[in-house]
C-alpha cells in the first residue's frame, strides 16, 4: 500500500514538472527581444513578456548567454536581460544566438601580438579612419596577399543586408597597407556611421597571393622533385571575410523603447 501511495506521488511530481517545463517554454517562446546591446565583454540582449531566472537566458540562446549578475534589476516590466559569454560574445539577432564566428564565411582575424579576435568590438570611426587602428588583419598561411573588398553586409532580426554608401552606392570600407600589414579603413557617410551603431557587420574580401617561396640560393629543384613537390597550402586567390561589433544600440531598438 505504501508502495503504491509513493508511485502516485512520484508520478504526479513528474507531471508537474513536466507541466511547468513546457509553460516555461511557450512563455520563452512568446517572449520578443526589444533591446541589443553590443559590449567588449560580451553583448547583452533583453527579451520583454519572459520571466527572469539563470534558466530564462539558456533557454533564449539555446544556452549561450546567462542572466546579468543582477537578476533583480532585469525583472523590470517583465523583461529580462541576458549576456553572451565571453568566449561567445557576438550576439546573433537572427539565430538567437552567441557564437565566436560566422559561418558565412572564413574570417580573418584582427590581431596584435599574441591576442587575435575573430569578431571584435570597435568603435567605428569617422571617415578616413582606420577601424580597430591597434590590430592588424591576419591572413594565416599567407606571405604576401594582395586584397580588395567585394561587399558588405549587417547582419539584422532578418538575416543579412547589404551595406553600402546611400550616395555613391559603393561599399564604405576600404584596406590601407602600412609596411607590410593590412588595415580596414571607413570611408562612409556620417549619416550610414550614426546607422550603423550597434551593429555585427561582414567585409568580404577577395586575395590574391603574389609571393613565390622561391629561394635564389638554394639550387633549382630537379624533376622529379617538381613532380612530387606537395600542392601549396593555399588556393592562389581566396576570399575571407572580416567582421566586427560596432559600439551602441541599432536604430531599430532605440526607436522601439
Amino acid at each position: 500500500m505504501e508502495t503504491r501511495k509513493f508511485i502516485i506521488l512520484l508520478v504526479l511530481a513528474l507531471s508537474l514538472d513536466s507541466s511547468r517545463n513546457v509553460g516555461a517554454a511557450l512563455h520563452m517562446q512568446d517572449a520578443q527581444i526589444t533591446t541589443i546591446t553590443r559590449l567588449n565583454n560580451g553583448d547583452q540582449f533583453t527579451a520583454q513578456g519572459s520571466s527572469c531566472n539563470p534558466e530564462t537566458c539558456i533557454g533564449l540562446s539555446s544556452g549561450t548567454a546567462t542572466a546579468v549578475s543582477d537578476i533583480s534589476s532585469s525583472k523590470k516590466e517583465g523583461s529580462c536581460t541576458c549576456q553572451c559569454h565571453p568566449h561567445l560574445p557576438a550576439y546573433r539577432e537572427d539565430w538567437q544566438i552567441c557564437v565566436d564566428d560566422i559561418r558565412e564565411c572564413v574570417l580573418s582575424p584582427f590581431v596584435s601580438g599574441s591576442m587575435s579576435q575573430q569578431i571584435p568590438f570597435v568603435f567605428l570611426p569617422l571617415k578616413g579612419q582606420i577601424i580597430h587602428p591597434s590590430k592588424e588583419i591576419s591572413f594565416a598561411g599567407i606571405r604576401t596577399p594582395v586584397c580588395g573588398i567585394s561587399g558588405a553586409k549587417f547582419l539584422t532580426d532578418g538575416g543579412w543586408i547589404d551595406l553600402r554608401n546611400p550616395l555613391d552606392t559603393d561599399v564604405p570600407f576600404r584596406l590601407f597597407r602600412d609596411e607590410g600589414r593590412t588595415f580596414l579603413q571607413w570611408v562612409g557617410e556620417p549619416e550610414l556611421r550614426a546607422r550603423m551603431g550597434g551593429r555585427l557587420v561582414l567585409v568580404h574580401l577577395m586575395c590574391k597571393e603574389i609571393s613565390t617561396d622561391i629561394d635564389r640560393d638554394q639550387p633549382a629543384p630537379t624533376a622529379a622533385a617538381t613532380a612530387t613537390a606537395a600542392a601549396p597550402q593555399v588556393p592562389l586567390v581566396f576570399t575571407p571575410c572580416v567582421a566586427f561589433r560596432i559600439v551602441g544600440t541599432p536604430t531599430k531598438y532605440l526607436n522601439s523603447k
